[in-house]
């Protein structure tokens, strides 16, 4: 499996982006980043707007998916990947 290279939009996110951003990652409502963020949800909405534009998603589930699809094992902390990686015997090159 070839290394991912990490996402980064053409336009950077500002921070309150990355932070509505990181609530899509753990599966958050608007109405529940709106509550942890101290933010009303037609807020979160126009974040998340702005969010798809710039990561040229079509949806938030297609967001997070290009941001978790960036990541490689080493920053991952799902534990999925460690097993993975094992199997793959040495002389194997990661291409394959």
């Amino acid at each position: 499996m070839p290394a991912a290279k990490p996402f980064t939009p053409e336009v950077p996110l500002t921070r309150r982006e990355q932070d509505v951003l990181d609530e899509l990652l753990q599966g958050q409502s608007n109405r529940a980043i709106g509550r942890n963020l101290f933010i009303s949800e037609d807020t979160v909405k126009s974040h998340v707007k702005a969010i798809l534009r710039k990561l040229g998603a079509r949806d938030r589930a297609h967001a997070v998916s290009l941001v978790l699809s960036s990541r490689t094992p080493a920053t991952c902390t799902c534990g999925a990947h460690g097993t993975a990686r094992a199997e793959v015997p040495a002389e194997v090159p990661a291409e394959i």
